[in-house]
């Protein structure tokens, strides 16, 4: 089968190659890769940055991604339950549900959490074996694509679950990126009184496509900028929720600075480097900051109840869809800025 695999240990060390079928243990299903989506974590395993070297660099050759969805080929001789022909996603973290964070609900930081693309083989392949137990069958009515983006709205489900959202909330989101998008979208479910996404002057493209989506997205090159719309619909207050989405130093302190006194400050993206913040300004203020990691499987859960309902559908966001031998020009229309969500088709 062709997949596209992490082959050597470096920055752009992946190519498109031929590997063997995947092995169908007992307990394992087959899935026939129908849509793969490409996200942050993964431009980040193709650059070899070195917190994914230190988690994958034993398990190379690698196969990439973690987001996906498909149709079973065929099961293991154990499995109940599943066939063949059955539209499935796979659970793209594979919590050990056993340590103590797993027994407390909080999968999210299992002391063993293998992911799909980073410890296991993972999506951008024509087949993908896996436990029959970590994968959610798809309704007929929802198309493979939209939920191959499962694993994104989980993950801006979990910020939601750590963070609470009122109806009388103001709620700011910094970084228009596609998570920053995604959580705006997936906010509009909890109905907070006022809703801004901010971006850069780069996020120009993404900015009016949140907004043709009901999204109120605004231009904010200059944190002060992003201050004033804030107090301008918050008397002055700022805003009772913020979230951080844009994976910079700067973007955490602009977070921060946007939240009134007493608000919640939810970090969702992953900075590249160290970022300074005067602990004072907290203190004084009394705000909060919550870490938000990945997502549970109760997250997992009511994703694919949503997007089985209706209540979410993210394919609006998806610019490219492309065949898996095509791989390496999605990540690069990524880097590049040119796409938003790219969509591989084994």
């Amino acid at each position: 089968m062709r997949a596209f695999v992490m082959v050597e240990p470096r920055a752009r060390g992946a190519r498109l190659i031929e590997r063997a079928e995947p092995a169908l243990g007992p307990d394992h299903v087959l899935i026939r890769i129908e849509a793969a989506g490409i996200c942050g974590t993964d431009l980040k395993v193709l650059e070899w940055a070195p917190n994914i070297a230190v988690r994958a660099g034993s398990r190379l050759p690698l196969t990439m991604g973690h987001e996906g969805a498909g149709v079973i080929h065929a099961v293991g001789s154990a499995v109940q339950g599943l066939a063949p022909g059955d539209r499935v996603a796979p659970v793209s973290i594979h919590y050990c549900r056993q340590c103590r964070f797993c027994r407390e609900g909080r999968s999210s930081i299992c002391d063993n959490r293998p992911t799909l693309g980073i410890e296991r083989d993972g999506v951008f392949a024509e087949y993908l074996a896996v436990p029959a137990d970590r994968v959610s069958r798809i309704g007929q009515d929802v198309s493979l694509e939209a939920a191959a983006l499962l694993d994104p709205i989980a993950v801006a489900l979990q910020a939601f679950e750590r963070v609470s959202v009122g109806a009388d909330d103001v709620v700011a989101i910094v970084g228009a990126g596609t998570i920053g998008l995604i959580l705006a979208l997936v906010a509009r479910v909890y109905a907070p009184k006022r809703l801004l996404l901010f971006g850069l002057q780069v996020d120009r493209d993404r900015l009016r496509l949140a907004n043709s989506l009901g999204v109120e997205a605004v231009e904010a090159q200059d944190p002060a900028v992003a201050r004033r719309v804030v107090d301008s619909v918050t008397h002055g207050y700022g805003a009772d929720v913020v979230f951080e989405a844009g994976g910079h130093p700067v973007a955490v302190q602009t977070a921060i600075n946007l939240g009134r006194k007493g608000a919640t400050v939810g970090l969702v993206g992953l900075p590249f480097g160290p970022t300074e913040i005067f602990t004072s300004q907290l203190v004084w203020a009394e705000k909060t900051l919550v870490a938000i990691r990945g997502f549970n499987q109760s997250c997992w859960d009511r994703a694919l109840a949503y997007i089985g309902e209706g209540s979410l559908d993210l394919t609006p966001l998806v610019t490219h869809r492309l065949p898996l031998a095509e791989a390496e020009r999605g990540f690069d229309l990524l880097e590049r800025r040119e796409a938003l969500k790219v969509i591989l088709r084994p």
